[in-house]
């Protein structure tokens, strides 16, 4: 009688412990989904920030380039410099005074650069004016081989 009492005792603890164990899981499972979904909206928040981040960065780049350029500092000088010289440049040129500056001066630089290109050559073969005068070098070439 001993054996069947503690047989239906030991049914008892491991019916408990059975139903303990599904309880633990189903905590389980409800905690492991809770942590997925924290882990996507992390996620998306740190994605949302780096994309800001890189549009911050973005927009420095190109502000700094542009200050640059208006400083008329091409590719080759800046690749002959020091990555320390690059960056302390960087730093200056960021300031507003500078940035103005350098807009100005990139207009000035584009406005002299556009003049040369369409700056017409004088030279002897073409004639821009023709007009009476006793200047030899002046002369038109029909009227050099009437001389001879």
């Amino acid at each position: 009688m001993t054996d069947r009492s503690d047989d239906e005792g030991f049914q008892k603890k491991a019916d408990q412990m059975l139903a303990e164990a599904k309880k633990c899981k189903a905590q389980l499972t409800e905690a492991e989904f809770q942590l997925e979904q924290s882990c996507n909206s992390n996620a998306n928040k740190i994605r949302s920030g780096m994309r800001a981040a890189a549009e911050s960065t973005m927009k420095k780049v190109r502000s700094i380039s542009e200050a640059m350029d208006g400083w008329g500092l091409g590719g080759d000088e800046l690749s002959r410099m020091p990555i320390q010289q690059k960056l302390e440049l960087a730093k200056k040129l960021h300031s507003a005074k500078f940035k103005r500056m350098s807009q100005v001066i990139g207009r000035m630089r584009r406005l002299a650069v556009h003049q040369q290109k369409t700056k017409l050559s004088r030279s002897r073969d073409e004639i821009h004016t023709v007009g009476m005068g006793n200047d030899l070098s002046r002369m038109l070439l029909a009227e050099l081989v009437q001389l001879r």
